[in-house]
């Protein structure tokens, strides 16, 4: 494992490599996607030159909060540096296109009658109320990541809530501020600066100003420039006219209840697990030896460990728990015997090396006891196998000061395998090899005490581990040993393998505690910052759910669950508020009937979620197409794959199925409202009128006791 890390994550040419692919695609990005916001005959219709400042503003971001990200400490791996400039694109995108839609939906006649602080009030109060829930949602879902216990989790978790607090620090204090002079641009009919439609404007509006004629009342060549532009009147008109209908509506309930239900199906079928040999590319000169090393090759070291545990009071315990352990289907014991049977193999030893070979009969008499005896140990507490001859002394001075005099090392290394030197000689090489001088002892007190043991581990090996599941299983049954022993409060077992495939166990419930408190943070967040609007809350928190659980449970096909799909589904869950967060705050801000405010929010906040999700989708295919800078497969499954996944499920979603669901609720739940305001109304009239007739009778009364 720590050639695996030491090999991918720890290879600064292939994160500086990256770190220049994506310089290059985002002065790509800079230059391709503001001519979406371009029109050739409409100057006011047209903010290139806006849009394409916003990109570059979010270079910077991704820029500035790489480097608070290093100056934090953290370490830039290849895997959050492919992660986060995906997560800073999809945020800063959807607060560009939401910002200008809000802009060019002010109208022209209000953005030339008003000051200009009006016109920014009037932008920020549409607009942010969707991008600072957004941001919160993202940001404490980040912050939730980084109290997990796993490096590349906390990482990339530290990354993205810097990404995604930076993006919203630098669109709502810098990016704002310069709507107000595209609003002057379109308020003195200037054109638009970019430079594919500049000549154009200029020429257009040079033209229309040479044919003016102030005096002709039927000369309107400037009218145009003065009258609001058709923006988005197919999402408005005939979209949200279809929306409406009960046909779709049901078509979007069966899409998203068949989407669910699969999704949620196929996560109970997810694979845990981790191939480390799709993290190198196959002609690399590793791939094959770390491919059979994991697929084939089923013996791995482990270590019983304990802790605080009083060895010489508790050897049968000790002992029991060793046996226990080793003696189940995936362990077996380690390369030499366990430090206790070692001890008491040694003890004896000493004794029969210093007798003479005509003793030796009469010590072995009577299955060994003389022979314990003068070892001094416990014939009472023998055990075949692991203690033959019985156990050390109970008391911890009298076992610590035999187990020190065994271990200490002879002055003349000749002497270390002679018999006449048993004690200190060759006893000390046997109790090193027991992983003896691993040990961690506290010291003593004073000299009348002996120093006390306060760790020791007994190693053995993990065996017969052919597939995923007898890891798993493995690790459940030697879970279940520890716990029905009585030192299961202070051992445990480790390993680099073991360990690994526990942590991989132990994730899934804290995912689905995540995406519980995700929930929980969406429904709070939007019930406070929508001033209790349920259509939003219901609308928002079902979206968001929906869109985590499909992308989880489509993700397990390719990619198994482990720690770097754990990390991609907490960005996953950062952005998942991006498919109806604009949409349903669009909806809550808006003025009039239930259609109006449907409508309005529909072109308001669908071309984000297509801007963003697009963006994304246009820049994963070259990358998994033309894996450059990556050539392994484990960047294809998990970073590209599990993002393009999102950005798929979230385009679904955030065009079809969150606003039918929105059209859906919307109307009843409005009408429910007015119903319950007008049963607030007539009480209130009623109440009114009972206390009249006792206010002027108590009026008379106070006027006659006054005279």
């Amino acid at each position: 494992w720590e050639y695996v890390e030491e090999l991918v994550y720890s290879d600064p040419n292939a994160v500086t490599q990256y770190a220049l692919f994506v310089s290059c695609g985002a002065g790509a990005a800079v230059l391709i996607y503001p001519c979406l916001f371009l029109s050739c005959r409409h100057p006011q219709a047209s903010h290139g030159c806006l849009a394409a400042q916003g990109f570059l503003l979010i270079v910077l971001t991704l820029l500035t909060a790489s480097g608070l990200f290093l100056l934090c400490g953290y370490q830039l791996s290849l895997v959050t540096a492919m992660t986060l400039p995906f997560l800073g694109w999809v945020s800063g995108i959807d607060y560009i296109v939401v910002l200008i839609r809000y802009l060019s939906q002010l109208g022209i006649d209000f953005i030339r009658i008003e000051r200009r602080d009006e016109v920014l009030g009037e932008i920020l109060a549409t607009a942010g109320p969707g991008i600072t829930f957004s941001c919160f949602c993202s940001i404490l879902t980040f912050g939730f990541g980084m109290l997990t216990p796993i490096p590349a989790v906390r990482d990339l978790c530290v990354g993205a809530m810097l990404v995604t607090a930076v993006n919203y620090l630098v669109m709502m204090n810098v990016f704002a501020p310069l709507t107000l002079l595209e609003a002057w641009c379109i308020k003195t009919i200037k054109p638009d600066a970019h430079p594919l439609v500049c000549c154009c404007h200029r020429r257009a509006i040079r033209k229309a100003r040479a044919s003016f004629d102030a005096w002709d009342p039927d000369n309107d060549t400037m009218q145009k420039f003065k009258e609001d532009p058709q923006e988005g009147t197919w999402l408005r008109e005939k979209y949200a006219r279809f929306l409406r209908t009960r046909y779709a509506q049901f078509a979007a309930v069966v899409v998203a209840v068949a989407l669910f239900v699969v999704a949620d199906w196929n996560k109970g079928n997810r694979r845990i697990g981790f191939d480390p040999e799709e993290m190198l590319e196959s002609s690399h000169e590793a791939y094959r030896g770390i491919q059979l090393l994991f697929d084939y090759f089923s013996v791995f070291p482990s270590n019983l460990c304990f802790y605080q545990v009083d060895v010489p009071g508790r050897q049968r315990e000790v002992l029991d728990l060793y046996q226990a352990v080793t003696g189940s289907t995936y362990a077996v014991e380690g390369a030499f015997n366990n430090y206790l049977t070692t001890m008491y193999s040694v003890m004896t030893h000493s004794v029969l090396d210093l007798a003479n070979v005509s003793e030796v009969p009469a010590l072995m008499e009577n299955d060994g006891e003389l022979l314990a005896q003068q070892a001094g140990l416990n014939m009472s507490m023998a055990s075949s196998g692991i203690a033959p001859y019985g156990m050390a002394p109970l008391d911890k001075d009298n076992f610590t000061e035999i187990l020190l005099e065994l271990l200490a090392t002879p002055s003349d290394s000749a002497k270390a395998w002679s018999p006449a030197t048993a004690n200190g000689s060759r006893a000390s090489l046997y109790l090193d090899l027991a992983g003896v001088n691993e040990f961690a002892w506290d010291p003593a007190f004073n000299e009348s005490y002996q120093p006390r043991i306060r760790f020791t581990v007994m190693p053995f090996f993990t065996a017969n581990l052919e597939n995923d599941d007898h890891y798993h299983d493995a690790i459940d049954l030697a879970i279940a040993q520890l716990d029905a022993s009585p030192l299961k409060d202070d051992a445990f077992i480790y390993g680099s393998t073991f360990t690994h495939w526990e942590v991989l166990g132990q994730l899934e419930p804290q995912l689905l505690a995540a995406i519980f408190r995700y929930t929980m943070v969406v429904l709070v967040g939007a019930f406070v910052i929508f001033e209790m609007d349920v259509i939003a809350t219901l609308v928002v928190c079902l979206s968001c759910y929906m869109v985590v659980i499909e992308v989880y449970g489509f993700a397990v096909i390719w990619a198994k669950f482990n720690a770097y799909f754990f990390a991609l589904m907490f960005a996953s869950m950062g952005l998942a508020i991006e498919a109806s967060s604009h949409l349903v705050a669009s909806f809550a801000v808006a003025r009039g009937s239930v259609e109006t405010r449907f409508s309005s929010a529909l072109a308001n906040a669908l071309p984000a979620v297509l801007a963003s999700t697009c963006a994304v989708i246009g820049a994963i295919l070259p990358l998994a197409l033309f894996p450059v800078f990556y050539p392994a497969l484990f960047y294809i499954r998990y970073p590209l794959g599990m993002l393009a996944l999102h950005s798929v499920v979230v385009l679904i979603n955030g065009l079809f199925i969150a606003p039918a669901l929105l059209a859906m609720v919307a109307p009843p739940i409005e009408a429910l409202r007015r119903k319950r305001a007008k049963l607030f109304r007539i009480c209130s009239r009623c109440c009114r009128r009972q206390k009249a007739p006792q206010d002027a009778e108590a009026l008379k009364r106070e006027a006659k006791g006054d005279s």
